[in-house]
């Protein structure tokens, strides 16, 4: 079986490529955003299809740790140089798909139309399915002997909320950094959707507390006429 590599190489396209496993934050050449490559002959190679397929038909219903999780269930082909015991998960993904017959009709243009909701989690965020993967990789690093005291994000919204809640799984600090020129105002927007739907669960609170007590009052006052 072809043995796996993924490692780091320059969006832009300049020349070599970085181990994903060494702290590296941007191409040493012209300074721009690295992104992680797969070695796709070594995954398309027989035996390791095999694998992974037969992992993620079993995968939904797996209690073994940690392939129940909609990531990890496909070890082979995401990371499989990460070692169990670094693999830090929530059992992400395996979210529902829902049927979209509005969208079907008015945008897609097709006889069947299912929306995959990735938001349906425990932060909310779709990018749990990616910072699983990220942050098994820190631990292990960390577990080697990498220096690596924290992980960081400049964001406001999915990737901050995905990051703050693994790396506290994990067991490790975690720096949000928000940009003032680019980010302040989503930090804003997200803070201030967090406040409505605060005062909307309060005001639903309320309103069914004042249901309960005033049907309280009327069986009250209907057992006293019967009286």
């Amino acid at each position: 079986m072809s043995t796996y590599h993924a490692a780091f190489r320059c969006a832009a396209g300049c020349p070599g490529e970085h181990s994903i496993w060494q702290p590296i934050y941007h191409c040493p050449t012209c300074g721009g955003l690295l992104q992680v490559v797969h070695d796709l002959d070594a995954l398309r190679a027989p035996e390791r299809r095999r694998r992974g397929c037969a992992r993620s038909t079993t995968a939904t219903s797996a209690t073994a740790w940690p392939y129940g999780s909609g990531v990890w269930g496909k070890k082979e082909w995401v990371c499989p140089e990460i070692r169990n015991e670094n693999i830090v998960s929530m059992d992400e993904g395996g979210t529902n798909m829902f049927w979209a017959e509005r969208v079907r009709r008015v945008r897609s243009g097709s006889r069947i139309c299912w929306v995959k909701q990735c938001g349906n989690s425990h932060t909310g965020s779709f990018k749990d399915l990616g910072m699983t993967v990220l942050v098994s990789v820190v631990k292990q690093m960390i577990a080697d002997g990498a220096g690596v005291r924290a992980v960081a994000c400049a964001s406001t919204g999915d990737t901050s909320a995905a990051l703050a809640a693994y790396a506290a799984a994990a067991g490790l600090p975690a720096v949000v950094i928000l940009p003032a020129s680019k980010s302040l105002g989503g930090a804003a927007r997200s803070a201030a959707r967090q406040r409505r739907a605060r005062a909307s669960r309060s005001t639903r609170t309320s309103t069914a507390a004042w249901r309960s007590s005033s049907g309280s009052s009327r069986r009250t006052a209907s057992t006293s006429r019967t009286r």
